[in-house]
């Protein structure tokens, strides 16, 4: 991956962070570790896919759908869940792409996209 995709994806995970912390608690219950551990594994495959985006309309594409999903565990699981998936699509943003499975995660990404309506999101 080269320095300004690193930068790129360090940068997005940024911006999620900021939101999870600029989010109203609204949903915040205490946080069991399943579910922690799962936003993290689910942010993480998405931090992956950024590191098999080629295109910058696939990048840029991506990123809206990234940044709704985590719009939608604010509203669904509150500010700390949201932050702990924004913490993991960083990490797994950072991957060196010889160390991901570009097809495999790809069409994960799919199944998401589909599961949470990202292809229609706004």
């Amino acid at each position: 991956m080269g320095v300004s995709k690193r930068l790129e994806a360090a940068l997005m995970g940024a911006a999620l962070m900021a939101a999870a912390l600029a989010a109203p608690a609204a949903a915040q219950d205490a946080e069991a570790p399943e579910a922690v551990q799962k936003v993290q594994a689910l942010g993480a495959a998405i931090g992956n896919v950024f590191v098999c985006k080629t295109t910058d309309e696939e990048v840029d594409l991506y990123k809206e759908e990234a940044h709704h999903l985590f719009d939608l565990i604010v509203q669904d699981a509150g500010s700390d869940m949201a932050f702990h998936y924004a913490t993991a699509v960083g990490f797994g943003a950072a991957a060196p792409a010889d160390q991901v499975d570009c097809g495999r995660i790809l069409e994960q990404w799919s199944a998401i996209r589909e599961d949470y309506d990202l292809a229609a999101a706004p």
